[in-house]
């Protein structure tokens, strides 16, 4: 599914089966990280996660920045876990999630987390992101265990570009997150 139609009418004119949402009339402008409608669209994304999960559908979430190596099915289709996402950073000896690309069955706990995620986005000025990351450190890390996709082979953009660390290079990464830089030209080099 996409939440704005630019989006939805590019992927369909490549032949993919893509669902517009039009709950919240995003454009392509808005989802451009800190502007000031981007909030209301990642609050949407908990709340639409929740109702597939719902209906009984595993749910694999990947932001649109973010370039695939490997059949991602294929990589995570056998994964016994639960719910797995992407690392973004350690501070402290904290790990942080990367909400932009995870992989959630559908099951009570992940319904019920995906309901407290909605609930604490939408309630609080954490985006969803931060809403995740505070209900995997709180409730939720005994939940899911090992719920952290290994960084050398799911690298976020700090990760890839930014550390360049030298084991990523000669492994094979199955995505590459193009994050950590802002805006739709920076993004494309």
């Amino acid at each position: 599914f996409c939440l704005d139609q630019q989006s939805a009418l590019h992927l369909q004119s490549k032949g993919i089966t893509t669902f517009f949402h039009p709950t919240i009339g995003a454009t392509s402008e808005v989802q451009n990280f800190a502007q000031r409608d981007f909030k209301k669209v990642v609050d949407t994304k908990p709340l639409i996660v929740l109702d597939l999960l719902s209906l009984g559908v595993d749910v694999f979430l990947m932001d649109n920045d973010i370039v695939v190596l490997k059949d991602l099915l294929e990589v995570l289709g056998q994964d016994k876990r639960e719910f797995v996402v992407q690392y973004e950073f350690l501070i402290l000896g904290t790990q942080y999630v990367n909400s932009g690309f995870y992989w959630a069955k559908s099951s009570e706990r992940s319904i019920q987390m995906f309901s407290d995620l909605a609930l604490v986005s939408a309630s609080t000025r954490l985006d969803d992101q931060g809403a995740l990351n505070t209900l995997l450190q709180r409730f939720y890390t005994n939940v899911f265990p090992n719920f952290i996709l290994n960084p050398a082979r799911f690298p976020n953009g700090f990760v890839f570009f930014d550390e360049q660390q030298p084991h990523l290079h000669h492994g094979q990464p199955v995505i590459i997150h193009n994050n950590h830089i802002v805006g739709f030209d920076s993004k494309i080099h």
